[in-house]
């Protein structure tokens, strides 16, 4: 099987960045060595799927098999069974805003609901 050690670094290091990690931060976060994920970031090729690489999926949040929808190309079948479509996860966003911030605007959280939405259409989710 080839696998795209490549894509799944440049992965990491944005989701890493977008979380405004350093490398030292998400290596205690996912309880590996910052050599190892050093590793992971450079696209060190391999010829098997180290078991470090769930605890970076958990440690980045990612859902399970993440990691290797991106090595492989492949997305995983979702396990939910069922599909949501955007205007449920805008919905969904928004109410969740409301409950715990009172100080967003209407705006605001339109913008947070249209950006999660967004985030999950360019990772395949929706």
């Amino acid at each position: 099987m080839d696998l795209d050690w490549k894509a799944l670094a440049t992965e990491l290091r944005q989701a890493r960045h977008e979380q405004m990690l350093t490398m030292n931060d998400l290596a205690v976060r996912s309880d590996v060595t910052r050599s190892t994920l050093h590793s992971l970031e450079q696209g060190t090729e391999r010829s098997r799927i180290p078991s470090s690489l769930s605890k970076v999926e958990q440690g980045l949040g990612w859902p399970t098999g993440r990691a290797m929808e991106i090595l492989t190309g492949k997305p995983t079948p979702a396990t939910g069974g069922g599909s949501v479509s955007a205007e449920e996860i805008e919905r969904s966003v928004s109410y969740a805003a409301i409950a715990v911030m009172d100080d967003m605007t209407s705006a605001q959280i339109k913008e947070l609901a249209r950006l999660a939405v967004e985030d999950l259409r360019r990772r395949g989710v929706i």
